[in-house]
């Protein structure tokens, strides 16, 4: 897949999306817009992110409990291998002040520890997420 056009969404406004989701959907966009927004993360680490929660689910599990930090976990680690100049821990948790930086660390090492510090990906798996998002992305603006 060309990674232009897997970024060639059409212009979808924020409110327009969130009339699209359900209240779990909206929660999950609005902690990755969040991100995005706040950190500047380019979108291929969102790419990223989804390859590293595909190898956290072999070896635990996401609940209605655990997906929030589950998921802002994949996408800091993944920021941090893709990204030269990702933000500290003390920043991002001024962004997000539910997680302390040392939280944010904690978090960091429990997931690399369950992955086992696997943070490299082949072509294959950062295009196999790559067209799963693109997919997921394509259902909302038909």
């Amino acid at each position: 897949m060309n990674r232009a056009s897997f970024f060639s969404f059409p212009a979808v406004s924020y409110i327009g999306i969130l009339g699209l989701l359900s209240v779990k959907e909206q929660s999950i966009f609005h902690l990755m817009f969040s991100f995005s927004v706040f950190s500047r993360t380019p979108p291929d680490v969102f790419v990223a992110a989804a390859v590293y929660l595909r190898r956290f689910l072999k070896y635990a599990t996401v609940s209605a409990d655990n997906w929030a930090a589950v998921t802002f976990t994949a996408v800091r680690l993944a920021e941090k291998v893709l990204n030269d100049h990702s933000l500290s821990n003390k920043n991002l948790a001024e962004a997000f002040p539910v997680y302390s930086a040392s939280t944010i660390f904690a978090l960091e090492s429990e997931f690399l520890s369950l992955i086992d510090w696997d943070v490299e990906m082949t072509a294959a798996e950062y295009n196999a997420a790559a067209q799963e998002i693109f997919n997921l992305g394509s259902q909302l603006v038909a």
